[in-house]
């Protein structure tokens, strides 16, 4: 499903992002974080839970104040839950939702897509559609072009909303 493929998308740039900005520790020192909070060792099932759980508390600490990247990756993680591999966070679409919608109306384009495609899971077409206009205007349209794609996922979310009984507005 559409859901599936977006969220993978944005989880693998996400994570791509971060590992390439963040050097991974095999021991030793704590980890570095990214600009947004990420760390490494975030994601690695082989550390506690509890130790994962503080990782994601600094993310979740840079979303209360402000920081709009940190923001939509705690609501990426609260969305997704155990779906990203490696992922201490259970599924919590309310928090989800706080944190995906803030990121979105500060600008932050790919959370204005994880919007359209968590209000559409819940079965709110309107706020679906609402959120997926904002993402197709504010889309940079040589993204699909940079990333060696033809298709169109603005085109194909709206499509996807219309599809289950949603309305162009």
């Amino acid at each position: 499903m559409m859901n599936t493929k977006l969220m993978l998308w944005a989880v693998l740039v996400l994570l791509a992002s971060a590992f390439s900005c963040t050097a991974i520790a095999q021991s030793g020192p704590p980890p570095a974080y990214t600009e947004n909070g990420f760390s490494p060792h975030l994601l690695d099932s082989a550390k506690p839970k509890a130790e994962r759980m503080k990782l994601f508390a600094h993310i979740i600490a840079l979303a209360n104040r402000g920081q709009v990247r940190a923001q939509d990756l705690a609501g990426t993680f609260y969305w997704q839950g155990p779906a990203i591999t490696g992922s201490p966070v259970t599924v919590n679409l309310v928090q989800a939702r706080k944190l995906l919608a803030s990121a979105a109306v500060h600008g932050d384009v790919l959370a204005m897509a994880k919007m359209a495609e968590l209000e559409l899971g819940a079965g709110r077409e309107p706020q679906a559609m609402v959120w997926a206009q904002l993402y197709a205007r504010y889309l940079d349209p040589m993204l699909p072009a940079r990333a060696g794609r033809t298709d169109s996922y603005a085109a194909n979310l709206i499509k996807g909303i219309l599809d289950a009984g949603g309305k162009l507005h």
